[in-house]
């Protein structure tokens, strides 16, 4: 099971590196001609990209509290919590698949991918939440 202290530098860290990705393939689009040189090709993806890594990165910590929160097993805000930890992480991964999807274009696969990795790492989050939540006595 992943320790919550990689976790918190875990996600920030691949957001970060997506960013710093997401900036290098546009700025060698731009000069190899792909995009036209008098359009914002490049501050609305950035700044869209960073929106998006920042719900997530939000998202993944809000879930992970409410993993690592003590209360009575299979009482009624457990089962609450059980549903509202579960929603968090559908919201993060949601964002990530559209992510993949909206830069799944040519010239932006590797993007894609790093996107595809990023929602990897959600869905183990999930499942260790959801292990952690759902079986600790």
């Amino acid at each position: 099971m992943i320790n919550p202290s990689y976790r918190f530098l875990g996600i920030p860290t691949i957001g970060f590196l997506i960013l710093i990705l997401l900036y290098w393939i546009l700025a060698r689009n731009l000069e190899a001609g792909v995009y036209p040189i008098e359009s914002d090709h490049i501050g609305l993806p950035l700044f869209s990209g960073s929106l998006i890594l920042l719900l997530i990165a939000i998202f993944e910590f809000c879930a992970a509290m409410i993993a690592y929160k003590r209360m009575k097993k299979y009482s009624f805000w457990h089962i609450f919590y059980l549903i509202i930890m579960l929603a968090l992480h559908a919201m993060a991964l949601t964002l990530l698949i559209l992510s993949v999807l909206a830069w799944a274009k040519p010239h932006h696969f590797l993007l894609s991918y790093a996107y595809g990795i990023a929602a990897l790492l959600v869905v183990y989050c999930s499942i260790c939440d959801f292990r952690l939540l759902l079986f600790k006595s």
